[in-house]
């Protein structure tokens, strides 16, 4: 699952214009934040949160980069990401997955 993570958050950082961060936190080395509540159950966890949003979703599908690309994309649509940050986003996605 490490590269598919790695390459989730290549992408999204470098065209997301700073509205989408992808990260790690390692929670049994540091106090995740209060807002997770009690959602990090598993490890690794996959949590969205909007701006503004008062909790994550959680993710509990598959851990190929597909699968999880099609999350974070699918809820930053529902969110309101820009649609043309959107559409630069799904091209790398898309060339990323036919390799």
């Amino acid at each position: 699952m490490q590269p598919a993570f790695d390459m989730l958050g290549w992408i999204f950082n470098r065209h997301s214009n700073g509205n989408v961060l992808i990260a790690k936190i390692d929670a049994t080395e540091n106090d995740a934040p209060i807002e997770f509540g009690n959602h990090v159950d598993v490890y690794p966890t996959l949590l969205f949160k909007m701006a503004g949003a008062s909790s994550p979703e959680v993710y509990r599908g598959d851990r190929s980069f597909d699968a999880m690309s099609h999350f974070v994309l699918t809820e930053c649509k529902k969110g309101g990401l820009d649609k043309a940050i959107v559409s630069r986003l799904e091209e790398d996605i898309d060339e990323v997955v036919m390799d």
